[in-house]
C-alpha cells in the first residue's frame, strides 16, 4: 500500500481531515463534534464515502469509481477496502472488466458504485448511537 493511502486510511480511523497530493478526505461533524461521515476524493471526484448507517447499523464505506477505471482509483479504493472494511474484499481487473471479490471469495463483476460493512473509526463502535 503506498504511503498516501496509507495517511488517508489513518485519517478516517481517527477521524480527522487529511489532503495530500491528489487524495482528501473531509469528514462532517455532528453538533457534539462526533464524527458523522468522510468523503474521500481523488482527483476532486468523490470515490468514497464513510458514514454511520442507521438502518443497519453499522458504519458503511460506499465506493465509487467515478467512471474512472484507473490504476490509480483501483489502488486508492483497495487500500480502502483492506483498512477500513472488515472482511476480505478487494477489486482486480480481468479482461480490461473491473471485478470484485466479497468475503464469499466469489469474484464478481464490479457495478461502478458498491457499499460494504466498515469498521468504526476510533474511540466508536457499532452500537447504536445518539445523535
Amino acid at each position: 500500500m503506498l504511503k498516501i493511502e496509507q495517511s488517508m486510511n489513518k485519517a478516517l480511523v481517527d477521524g480527522k481531515d487529511f489532503s495530500q497530493s491528489n487524495t482528501t478526505v473531509v469528514w462532517v461533524r455532528h453538533e457534539n463534534g462526533d464524527p458523522h461521515s468522510a468523503s474521500i476524493y481523488l482527483h476532486g471526484n468523490k470515490i468514497g464515502w464513510y458514514y454511520w448507517s442507521g438502518s443497519e447499523e453499522s458504519w458503511m464505506l460506499l465506493l465509487d469509481d467515478c467512471n474512472w477505471q484507473t490504476p490509480t482509483t483501483k489502488s486508492r479504493l483497495n487500500a480502502l477496502l483492506r483498512g477500513i472494511v472488515e472482511g476480505n474484499f478487494y477489486l482486480y481487473q480481468e479482461d480490461f472488466v473491473w471485478q470484485v471479490v466479497r468475503g464469499d471469495g466469489i469474484p464478481r463483476t464490479w457495478t461502478n458504485t458498491e457499499r460494504f460493512p466498515a469498521m468504526p473509526p476510533a474511540g466508536h463502535t457499532n452500537e447504536r448511537r445518539t445523535q
